[in-house]
């Protein structure tokens, strides 16, 4: 029978920092903009603080792709929204308005909304 340690087993990523020399984080701000160095892109720039979420914004409307990415830098062509129902055409976003063809032209998730069902 195997005996497991009464203390927590130390989990891979913390046995590859300990065999790395381990963690060189601190919890201070070195370079003043208020995220700590644990957390912060690059704490030697005080531009740079936490890491977010951008989304590919492929037809330029101001509306992103679902997919995001994790970046510490604005991106050209990227955006923080993330509602782009069609990131493919323009004229598919939150801020178009909704006509009667067949699409779900404003991305709230209901297609033609206010339109008669006999028009074409």
């Amino acid at each position: 029978m195997i005996k497991l340690p009464s203390a927590p087993i130390p989990s891979l990523l913390t046995l590859g920092l300990l065999l790395l020399g381990g963690c060189s984080c601190n919890t201070e701000d070195d370079d003043g903009d208020g995220v700590d160095a644990c957390q912060d892109c690059d704490d030697a720039d005080p531009s740079l603080g936490l890491e977010f979420t951008v989304h590919a914004d492929d037809d330029g409307d101001g509306y992103g792709a679902a997919q995001g990415k994790p970046t510490c830098v604005d991106l050209a062509g990227w955006v923080d929204d993330s509602t782009d129902c069609n990131d493919r055409a323009a004229e598919f976003s939150p801020a178009a308005e909704e006509t009667c063809n067949s699409f779900d032209d404003n991305c709230d998730g209901v297609i033609d909304e206010g339109c008669d069902s006999a028009t074409p």
